[in-house]
C-alpha cells in the first residue's frame, strides 16, 4: 500500500514537471527509448504492458504469501489456546462431577437425618 502511494506521488510530480516544460499550446512529446522517431512499436507496447502485468502479479503473490504466513501463525496460536482451554474444560468437568457426587451424598445424609429409622 505504501509502495503504491509512493509510486503515485512520484508519477504525479514527474507529470507536473513534464507539463511545465512543454511549450505553451503544444502538448509535451513523450519519447521512448529504443524506438525510432519517438514512437513506440505495437510489439514494444504489448511487451511493456505484459511486463507491468508480470510485476503486478509478482507483487500480489508476495502479498498473498505474507497473508498465508500470518494466517498460519494465527492458526497455530489459536490451536495452542484451544488445547489449553480443552485441558481446563476437562478439569472443570471433573470438578463438576465431584460436586454432583458431594451433593448426592449430602442429600442422602439429609434424608437419613429426617428419617432416622429409614421410614419414609
Amino acid at each position: 500500500m505504501m509502495q503504491r502511494l509512493c509510486c503515485t506521488l512520484v508519477l504525479s510530480v514527474w507529470a507536473c514537471m513534464a507539463g511545465a516544460q512543454a511549450p505553451a499550446g503544444k502538448p509535451a512529446a513523450v519519447e521512448e527509448r529504443g524506438s525510432p522517431g519517438g514512437t513506440q512499436l505495437p510489439q514494444q507496447q504489448r511487451a511493456s504492458a505484459a511486463f507491468r502485468a508480470l510485476e503486478q502479479a509478482r507483487y500480489e503473490r508476495k502479498l498473498a504469501e505474507q497473508d498465508y504466513v500470518n494466517t498460519e501463525i494465527a492458526y497455530r496460536a489459536a490451536q495452542q489456546r484451544a488445547d489449553a482451554v480443552k485441558g481446563e474444560l476437562a478439569k472443570m468437568a471433573k470438578a463438576r462431577d465431584a460436586a454432583a457426587a458431594k451433593e448426592s451424598a449430602a442429600a442422602k445424609a439429609y434424608e437419613a437425618a429426617l428419617n432416622p429409622g429409614g421410614v419414609r
